[in-house]
């Protein structure tokens, strides 16, 4: 209980140091970015990239597309950004729609990544998933102060310090629980046995 007391303590102080940092990033979109990966590194947690094209006429309706094609994900979950291949951008003024390459990224404690996966794939969608240290990705967004991050990095493996001594505790514990279950069984088979030789 102790542990589990200062594992919630750490991780609210991640959490004070992720919003310090995200009040200085001016652009929303960043913002949004940052906060869901800094929310994927204070769970202990890796963020998940999922990349796909997808045809629209313009990166917003990328993605606005992409979110209809996952109606279980809420949308203010989730970063999308969408920039144009390479070979749209020499065709476009001959077609309506132009092919997107788009770049999701969410904390998969707050999104089930196997279902948006799942529902992409019945809209004709295969993206490409892995996973990501949030850390690492965080310092590649506009806006983030180094030492915040710095700041944030410290708190966040703080917690998964704490996180570690949990667990083992509680596999201790599932262990011995395990042993009295055992215990308790051999006993009652014992008094089954004295139970029958008395009755003979």
């Amino acid at each position: 209980e102790e542990k589990r007391k200062k594992l919630g303590e750490e991780r609210k102080e991640a959490k004070a140091k992720r919003d310090a940092m995200l009040a200085k990033i001016a652009d929303a979109k960043a913002a949004r970015r940052a906060k869901i990966l800094a929310d994927a590194a204070i769970a202990g947690k890796n963020a998940t990239r999922m990349k796909f094209k997808k045809p629209a006429p313009n990166a917003t309706a990328a993605c606005d597309l992409a979110f209809a094609a996952m109606p279980s994900v809420n949308s203010s979950k989730v970063f999308c950004n969408a920039t144009e291949t390479s070979a749209s951008s020499q065709r476009r003024r001959r077609i309506l729609n132009t092919e997107y390459d788009v770049t999701i990224e969410v904390n998969p404690e707050e999104v089930n990544v196997t279902a948006a996966v799942t529902e992409l794939q019945s809209e004709g969608i295969t993206p490409t998933t892995t996973q990501v240290d949030p850390l690492v990705a965080l310092a590649s967004v506009d806006g983030v102060d180094s030492g915040d991050l710095t700041a944030l990095e410290t708190e966040v493996t703080g917690a998964a310090e704490v996180q570690a001594e949990v667990a083992t505790i509680e596999d201790e514990v599932d262990s011995t629980e395990s042993e009295v279950s055992d215990i308790e069984s051999e006993a009652k088979d014992a008094e089954a046995e004295a139970d029958e030789l008395e009755a003979e």
